[in-house]
């Protein structure tokens, strides 16, 4: 089966990103037997409508914020009082449909609840470490197409003469796509091996290289589509615009970018100064 991860919710947005001191307002109410109650709502949720299962952080104690109070809980498709409310229409990744989900007194029974009750939310950053380079990786695919599709066009395409790619304007896009992509390809790579084998990992290098690698996506799917001209925003007509739709996601997804730098930027002012 499919398994969805709730995080987002309406009131929250990108504070799970941030750390800042906040509270999931989805609840778990623990029972006297034992089992939790929850209610609430998330949305942007990947898989929402077609997953078997879902990975639900709560908030299981008020008094602490996320960080010392949340709970992670598997629910199952099915379960009474848990609801997909809507699928939300989107203009990219089109074949993973994002839903809002409602939680109304949701009962789960105790084994449902993943480790601590109250260490969902610090264990999930050590759980979904790869996510942001998988979300990097993802992202570059859709601008190799771009650029591949760009410099196809570019070569077969004949103004003012000759082809596109001897313009001078053209072949300097060509390139700045090319090296663009190289390098952030080769910081993917590194963090996806540092990932796997370094025991001391930085999850700065995962979150700068799904950064670089969104921003690079995204300008190199501009350019394709300048060099395309009037044809790439013709639905159908080239590969540039589903492209350009498809990165234009990664802005947001796995985290808004600049909900990133700022986790990158704090980690920084949190190392040990340098001495002079």
């Amino acid at each position: 089966m499919v398994l969805a991860i709730c995080f987002t919710e309406p009131e929250t947005g990108s504070n799970y990103i941030l750390g800042t001191d906040f509270r999931f307002s989805t609840r778990a109410h623990r029972r006297h037997d034992g089992s939790w109650v929850l209610n609430g709502e998330k949305r942007f949720i990947s898989n929402g409508a077609d997953a078997g299962a879902y990975l639900v952080f709560a908030c299981t104690d008020d008094s602490k914020p996320a960080r010392a109070g949340t709970g992670a809980f598997l629910v199952d498709r099915g379960t009474p009082g848990f609801e997909v409310a809507e699928i939300h229409e989107k203009i990219s990744q089109r074949t993973i449909n994002n839903a809002r989900l409602h939680f109304d007194d949701v009962v789960v029974t105790p084994d449902r609840l993943l480790g601590d009750p109250t260490a969902g939310y610090a264990g999930a950053r050590e759980i979904l470490k790869e996510s942001v380079i998988e979300a990097g990786a993802t992202t570059l695919g859709a601008a190799r197409a771009a650029y591949e599709a760009a410099v196809e066009h570019a070569k077969g395409r004949v103004q003012g003469g000759r082809p596109l790619i001897e313009h001078a304007n053209v072949a300097c896009r060509v390139a700045d796509m090319y090296g663009e992509l190289e390098a952030a390809r080769s910081l993917i790579w590194r963090a996806a091996w540092a990932v796997e084998h370094d025991p001391a990992y930085d999850h700065r290098l995962g979150t700068a290289a799904k950064v670089m690698a969104a921003d690079v996506a995204m300008r190199t799917c501009l350019s394709a589509a300048e060099i395309h001209g009037g044809v790439a925003i013709m639905l159908g007509h080239s590969p540039v615009e589903k492209c350009l739709r498809d990165c234009l996601s990664f802005l947001h997804s796995d985290g808004a970018q600049d909900s990133l730098r700022l986790r990158i930027a704090d980690a920084i002012r949190r190392e040990p100064a340098i001495a002079a």
